[in-house]
């Protein structure tokens, strides 16, 4: 990528770029001929201010009259791209849970798998290489 100026000026794309993220297979769109998709999700009031802060899931729309316990709260917002809404996710760690859609709950929890067997497999990370 790199800077142009002048009229119509921006960014463009070095010649050949292929993006290395989308070949894993995964890219289906998200948005539906009617509408916007939104996922649904439960989330605690620090993953709210996270999400602020970090500006990720935003807007985040709190269901009225939605506290589900403790504290936590259901909540809504637009989903782009499963895998940036699953690397948004996974950035408030612990004070958020997706409860639909299935395709987004699903690779969230994959990546957590992946990364927990990371850190599963030897004490030392020194030894792993």
């Amino acid at each position: 990528m790199y800077a142009t100026r002048g009229p119509g000026g921006g960014f463009q794309l070095l010649e050949g770029y292929t993006p290395e993220l989308t070949s894993l297979g995964r890219s289906k769109p998200a948005a539906r001929q009617s509408g916007t998709i939104r996922a649904r999700v439960r989330i605690t009031a620090e993953g709210r201010r996270l999400g602020a802060v970090l500006d990720r899931l935003q807007p985040l729309r709190v269901r009225r009259g939605s506290v589900v316990e403790d504290g936590w709260v259901e909540a809504t917002f637009r989903l782009d791209s499963v895998e940036g809404a699953a690397i948004d996710v996974l950035s408030l760690g612990p004070n958020i849970e997706v409860l639909a859609p299935a395709e987004l709950r699903d690779h969230v929890a994959e990546m957590v798998h992946r990364t927990a067997m990371l850190y599963a497999m030897s004490t030392d990370p020194l030894q792993r290489h």
